[in-house]
Parts: structure tokens; C-alpha cells; sequence
């Protein structure tokens, strides 16, 4: 229910104003995600209301950077460029914000990325490593909207992620979840429903010799 999910997230917020991100050897970033928010404004009246109907609003990766640049700037006044992205780094677990001219700043309350599971397959040669996996993993995006509103968008379900790295060691990894769905929330709503899927893909320098799930098992 949205007052448990909005007094977690007050909590997690708060924490994170003095969390400082670190760029990754080998950051994954969001290219793309969409979905939509189903939702009932609130339950209020709905006891004395002979109808009502389900509202539903559009997301995308522009309503999500809003929402994310939003809550930084409320958390320590810090001005998101135009160009940043979401980082996520598999091995260390994080994300963080971050652009090609070498801004950082932590994710740390308002937006995770968790894999729960990983059914493997991969081959190993002197040529290097190529890995395909079946996974459970979600991605959470929440924060206050420039509006003042509580947003959520959060789903979970089954993906796919694809891991190469050849002879030098240069890694390439996609995380992409098509379809999933979880809790959801718009301008403050009392109770919502998340639908959609993501995309996470990056090339760099992997912190582990070997497929990635060998070395998440």
C-alpha cells in the first residue's frame, strides 16, 4: 500500500543526501524503459461513490530522469545536467548518475536494479567469454515529482542478460526485462499497478575473470 512504500522511501531518501557515488570500471547504462502506471487516486470516497474507474498515465526514460534529476535537487540542491544518465554497476550492486564530462552523484533510495536469480549458460575459450542467462530482476524508480507528488515505477520479471568478453578483457553486458509488473504510484496515489519493461546495456572492463554468474552465484 502507498503509506507503507512512501514512509520507506522517506527513510531510504533521507539517508541517501550524504551518499557520495563512485563510477564503476564497467557501468551498465539506461537506454531505455517504458511502461505505463495504472492507479486509484484515492480511496477516500470510494465507499459513497457508486463508480469509479482506473486512471493511467504513460512512462518513459524522459519521465523517469525528470522525476530522478527532481529528487537529487530536493536531497542536496545538486543540479542534474541535461546528459546524465543511470548507471548501474552489476558487480558492486549500485547506481549512480553520471555523464561523458564526468559528473557523479550516488542512486542510492531512488533508483535499484536487483537480480534475484540467474539461470546460466556460457562458454569459456582462449578467444574470451560468452555468456546468455535467464534472470528474475527488477528495477525501482522512486521520488518526489516536480510537482511535489510521490511517483513509482517498479517491476519485476523474467529477463534476459548477455555477457561477452573477449581475449583483452573488454566486457560487453545487455540486462533487458521486456514485460513485468509491480507496485506503482502517480501524483500521490493511494494504490497503483506498474507495467513495463527496461534495458540496461554497457562495454568496459569487468571486475571478475569468468561469466557473470559465476560470479553472482
Amino acid at each position: 500500500m502507498k503509506n507503507k512504500s512512501i514512509l520507506l522511501g522517506a527513510l531510504i531518501l533521507g539517508a541517501s543526501v550524504f551518499a557520495i557515488g563512485k563510477a564503476s570500471a564497467f557501468p551498465l547504462y539506461l537506454s531505455s524503459a517504458s511502461g505505463t502506471i495504472s492507479y486509484t487516486p484515492t480511496y477516500s470516497n470510494l465507499s459513497t461513490s457508486n463508480a469509479t474507474h482506473v486512471s493511467t498515465v504513460a512512462v518513459n526514460l524522459k519521465t523517469i530522469m525528470t522525476v530522478v534529476s527532481n529528487q537529487v535537487f530536493i536531497n542536496d540542491a545538486t543540479i542534474v545536467p541535461k546528459d546524465a544518465m543511470v548507471a548501474y554497476d552489476p558487480f558492486a550492486n549500485s547506481t549512480y548518475l553520471t555523464n561523458t564530462t564526468g559528473f557523479n552523484h550516488s542512486l542510492s533510495g531512488i533508483v535499484s536494479v536487483s537480480l534475484s536469480e540467474i539461470a546460466t549458460s556460457f562458454r569459456k575459450s582462449n578467444s574470451g567469454t560468452n555468456e546468455v542467462d535467464k534472470i528474475l530482476v527488477s528495477l525501482r524508480v522512486r521520488g518526489t515529482a516536480p510537482d511535489g507528488s510521490y511517483f513509482e515505477f517498479n517491476v519485476q520479471g523474467s529477463g534476459t542478460l548477455e555477457f561477452s568478453v573477449g581475449k583483452n578483457d573488454n566486457g560487453s553486458m545487455t540486462i533487458s526485462m521486456p514485460h513485468g509488473a509491480r507496485y506503482g504510484a502517480f501524483k500521490g496515489s493511494d494504490d497503483g499497478v506498474t507495467s513495463g519493461g527496461f534495458i540496461f546495456r554497457g562495454k568496459g572492463t569487468p571486475e571478475w575473470a569468468g561469466a557473470f554468474a559465476t560470479w553472482w552465484f
